[in-house]
């Protein structure tokens, strides 16, 4: 993060309480939703392409001892026939946690790409709108890979069906992208979790490490023609599915942790500055009212605090100090092109 970063979050720290957060903070007592009940399919809606909803053509979709399963046995030849398995709910803010391992082998005819591979699919369209031949919703995909037992393979990689993502400030619009997890190797389990705030932020981890996070999960520009609203692209919710793609893979575990929604950053023009898990923290105190904050080109940061008719100094090297006493009791601040301190004052 670069000093012009580390400013402005200095600066937000400062003019806003540090509790603002709090609301997005995790509950202290963690009550998780099992979508998964262990003994069947109940609150869950099949979807294979090429067949209506609710049709679990080849039972792709099956419980056995506790686990469900994604299996093949009953197909001679993949076809093309993509699946996922959608929660009957919709959500928006939520941690969703799932373990899983691949096992066994691909079934015939299915992609080189998709061996070892399935998916978390978030923020997707209903499967109410899917179209019959429709391979994948339009959806921000978490994608599960497993290795081959000798070569590098991320998992919790980002797929983008229909959508883009907002990564590094930038609009991000590569298919997929690989995540900074281990390659897990094997039938091992292993759990992903997904955090999801709405419009704002997604974070994966992967056994409890942080291996990739982005914010503004949105339409691209042909998803956004159907299902956008007042011709706003930003994906504030929607449904959960797992994928079936052609290789065996159990899911032993799906659990969802509702979360408070707290201040939206998407809708201001603090998203892309601000690192989607930075935390706002209290830097310093005792001031009366503070505005106009303003950078310089190296990354100090000024203020005013106009009761006490002082402009204050954030330094980079996180030192406080007075700029400038009297100083007409100024409000707004900014610097020019030529590195002058403006200030709109009132004497």
């Amino acid at each position: 993060m670069g000093l012009f970063h580390k400013a402005i979050i200095a600066c937000c720290a400062l003019v806003i309480i540090a509790a603002a957060t709090a609301a997005e903070d995790r509950p202290k007592k963690e009550k998780w939703i099992q979508l998964f009940n262990g003994k069947n399919l109940d609150g869950w809606k099949p979807k294979i392409t090429g067949h209506e909803l609710n049709d679990n053509f080849g039972n792709t979709f099956r419980v056995e001892d506790g686990v469900m399963k994604v299996g093949y046995d009953k197909y001679e030849n993949f076809g093309g026939k993509f699946g996922h398995i959608f929660y009957e709910q919709p959500f928006s803010h939520y941690i969703i946690r799932v373990e899983y391992r691949f096992t066994g082998d691909q079934v015939p005819g299915g992609p080189g790409w998709a061996i070892r591979n399935s998916g978390i699919m978030v923020h997707g369209q209903s499967p109410e709108s899917m179209e019959k031949a429709q391979k994948f919703p339009v959806s921000i995909e978490v994608q599960l890979l497993g290795g081959n037992g000798k070569d590098k393979r991320a998992t919790a990689n980002l797929c983008t069906p229909g959508t883009h993502v907002v990564m590094n400030g930038k609009l991000h619009k590569p298919h997929c992208t690989n995540s900074k997890s281990k390659t897990y190797h094997g039938s091992q389990w292993v759990t992903v979790e997904v955090e999801v705030r709405g419009s704002d932020s997604i974070k994966h981890v992967v056994n409890g490490e942080t291996v990739m996070v982005y914010e503004n999960p949105q339409y691209d520009e042909g998803s956004a023609k159907k299902f956008s609203k007042d011709g706003n692209k930003l994906i504030r919710g929607g449904s959960i599915s797992l994928q079936s793609e052609s290789h065996p893979v159990e899911f032993r575990k799906v659990e969802l942790l509702p979360l408070e929604p707290g201040p939206s950053k998407s809708a201001d023009s603090s998203a892309g500055i601000l690192a989607p898990d930075a935390k706002v923290q209290l830097l310093a105190e005792g001031f009366k009212f503070t505005e106009g904050p303003a950078c310089d080109a190296v990354g100090n940061v000024y203020f005013t605090d106009q009761p006490n008719d002082r402009i204050i100094k954030w330094s980079v090297d996180g030192k406080l100090s007075t700029f400038m006493k009297p100083c007409g009791r100024s409000n707004g601040l900014c610097f020019d092109s030529g590195g002058n301190l403006w200030a709109c004052a009132d004497e």
